[in-house]
């Protein structure tokens, strides 16, 4: 009797692992796609809370039910709280989010080679151990497949509110250049969120920028930041220094993004009249050079930056969105 009640849990359990490897595999493929970092953990939290939650969704039923028929429940009433208040400070307690792993999307051909071969293991006559080696193999392989990324310097000019951030990938840095569109509308926090994170999860499979350079900072400038440094994270930040004083809302933001940024271990720079040097090697020779011009806002006008030289043995330079100097 005990070992036929053994081998029973174990088939379900063979059956259980086999489900929840197909629907990752599948997940990771669509998350991929919409440029989403994906947890390896969320197949363990499936295993938790799947039986948390059938508990739970058992206990409110038999809570309603003789609620309706005037039964004394205050015993199930008690443990419903307990399984609810322990899931939620669990949940508070430990956050998975240094878990996510971001990953590139692969090409189209690869992406297919995936989605058809774990199709054809839901296909075959064998057993569920097999078929988990199978999926198990293949969800190791997809991970490999996103994370390998060509060594090469470029350029790539990302549409913002009517204008381009420039983002320089090397095999070391990736460097984000805001020429002064970032906060150009109310909008940019979700320019943010959902278009700006997600392009660099998609197309390089990281959410950490190496450099920020901001040559046009304002209020909703600061405001975009700190939803990157939410979202993501950022290693050296690169601001003006200004003179003249901000408005109350935008020092409030500046305190704000400041703050969030020192949390996160980000170093930020204040540019003043120096030339600062962000990548020096054989291809790429990247650096920040102050120009004979000063950008004027409302209450603040600071010295105007660009940034460039050569990438990839070509010469480029990114200027401020306002700035009228001579540009060759």
């Amino acid at each position: 009797m005990l070992k036929k009640t053994i081998e029973r849990l174990y088939e379900k359990l063979t059956k259980w692992i086999y489900i929840h490897l197909v629907i990752s595999i599948y997940s990771f493929l669509i998350l991929v796609c919409w440029g989403i970092p994906f947890c390896p953990m969320s197949f363990v939290g499936n295993l938790i809370f799947g039986p948390v939650l059938t508990l739970f969704l058992g206990l409110s039923t038999l809570l309603f039910f003789t609620e309706l028929c005037f039964i004394p429940n205050g015993y199930i009433a008690l443990l419903l709280d307990i399984i609810s208040h322990s899931w939620l400070w669990t949940l508070n307690y430990y956050s998975l989010q240094h878990l996510q792993i971001p990953c590139a999307r692969p090409s189209i051909m690869v992406m297919s080679t995936l989605f058809c071969a774990a199709f054809i293991v839901i296909l075959l006559r064998a057993s569920y151990i097999k078929k988990n080696v199978y999926l198990c193999l293949m969800l190791i392989s997809s991970f490999w497949l996103a994370g390998q990324h060509p060594i090469t310097d470029e350029i790539e000019h990302l549409p913002c509110a009517n204008g381009n951030l420039h983002i320089v990938k090397t095999a070391d840095h990736l460097i984000v250049v805001d020429p002064g569109c970032l906060g150009r509308y109310i909008s940019a926090p979700s320019f943010v969120q959902f278009t700006l994170m997600p392009h660099l999860v998609q197309k390089y499979g990281t959410y950490t920028i190496d450099h920020l350079i901001l040559l046009q900072p304002g209020k909703l400038t600061f405001d975009a930041v700190q939803a990157i440094v939410q979202k993501g994270s950022i290693k050296h930040l690169y601001i003006p220094l200004w003179q003249g004083q901000l408005s109350k809302s935008g020092l409030i933001s500046f305190m704000r993004m400041k703050e969030q940024a020192e949390q996160q271990s980000t170093v930020i720079h204040r540019l003043n009249n120096h030339e600062i040097t962000l990548i020096k090697n054989k291809r790429t020779n990247l650096s920040i050079k102050p120009v004979q011009e000063e950008i004027k806002k409302t209450s603040i006008n600071f010295k105007a930056f660009c940034v460039g030289n050569t990438i990839d043995k070509q010469s480029v330079t990114f200027y401020p969105s306002k700035y009228s100097g001579n540009r060759n």
